[in-house]
């Protein structure tokens, strides 16, 4: 089954009589400007994920994503990255695969980008923070993994939005872009 994954917005939490669990921080990091916070934070068992923003004004954390899997959620795809206007980019399994999720802090609103194509990993932010290089596979190819770009402010409900990079037609270990971005 999928994960599931709550936002700010959803109304499902923990029993109030729930034992306390133990968890651990994965991973912290500011924004650019310092306005905020993020934590990643996962419980002992495996089975939550946590990206929490806290700010230096508000002592109440601000939920981006609760990700909750019956089985373990695999710890390869949690990375986290600002861009430079302060907004996060971040990976989910939410949908049972790994992909790139956008949220915005001035609005709380977060979207998927790009559209499902298999299993994101190893994203990296373009240097002017425009796009995003990925590395994917495709549903119709699971075996076979490309490099991808994505605009970060484009469409983000077509197929067309994302641009295959790279067709090797094998799996890429690494990858290092130009310094234009390609």
């Amino acid at each position: 089954p999928a994960g599931q994954s709550e936002s700010e917005d959803d109304t499902a939490r923990e029993p109030v009589d729930a034992p306390p669990r133990a968890v651990t921080v994965d991973d912290l990091g500011w924004s650019p400007d310092g306005a905020y916070a993020v934590a990643s934070i996962h419980s002992v068992d495996n089975k939550d994920r946590w990206l929490v923003a806290l700010s230096p004004n508000d002592p109440a954390p601000r939920l981006i994503e609760r990700l909750t899997l019956d089985s373990w959620i695999n710890w390869r795809f949690n990375e986290f990255f600002f861009l430079p206007d302060g907004r996060l980019l971040y990976l989910s399994e939410a949908t049972d695969r790994s992909q790139l999720y956008l949220w915005d802090p001035a609005d709380g609103t977060t979207r998927r980008l790009p559209p499902d194509r298999g299993v994101v990993s190893r994203p990296q932010i373009t240097r002017d923070g425009s796009h995003v290089l990925y590395v994917a596979n495709t549903v119709d190819a699971p075996y076979r993994f490309d490099v991808y770009r994505v605009a970060i402010d484009g469409p983000s409900n077509e197929l067309a939005s994302a641009e295959q990079l790279t067709s090797l037609g094998g799996t890429i270990n690494s990858y290092h872009p130009s310094p234009s971005g390609e």
